[in-house]
């Protein structure tokens, strides 16, 4: 058994990947006011909205317990509309050593989708693969898809 790993899901979404794409990179400050169930608050540290570099503070709100966490973007491929964090700092490093998730939003004929990857290195091997957290990404991407078409007269692409 490996102390590394690799988890991929897709999710579809009913809303242009575009505005995922921009809600989770340089409009994320606007999260906790769509999901605050989920994500009461993020905190930009240092450099600016979604760019690489840019330093986050995130809480989270799982199964009822707050977890903060820092985290960072290391990658930004707009033409793919993709991104990459890398956790720096928070309980998530407990049972992990390093996890990045990798976010892209993709188009497949007239479907949309959320395509997660998450690498990841345990602590030890008592500690289970982050699968709570496609489920977490999952809650979220459909709250934030619903506010999409809701307020879809309000919400555009930039």
């Amino acid at each position: 058994m490996s102390l590394r790993g690799k988890l991929v899901f897709e999710q579809e979404i009913s809303s242009p990947g575009i505005l995922f794409f921009e809600i989770y990179g340089s409009k994320k400050q606007y999260l906790p006011s769509i999901c605050p169930d989920k994500l009461p608050s993020i905190e930009l540290l240092e450099g600016n909205w979604g760019e690489v570099g840019c330093k986050l503070l995130v809480n989270y709100l799982i199964d009822g317990k707050l977890i903060p966490v820092k985290e960072t973007i290391e990658t930004v491929d707009e033409d793919n509309r993709s991104m990459t964090y890398r956790i720096l700092e928070g309980d998530l490093l407990k049972d992990y050593k390093s996890l990045l998730i990798t976010f892209q939003a993709t188009s497949k004929g007239a479907k949309n989708f959320l395509n997660w990857t998450y690498e990841y290195e345990k602590q030890n091997l008592d500690v289970p693969a982050p699968d709570h957290m496609f489920d977490f990404a999952s809650e979220v991407s459909n709250i934030i898809d619903a506010y999409f078409l809701k307020n879809q007269d309000h919400f555009q692409a930039s």
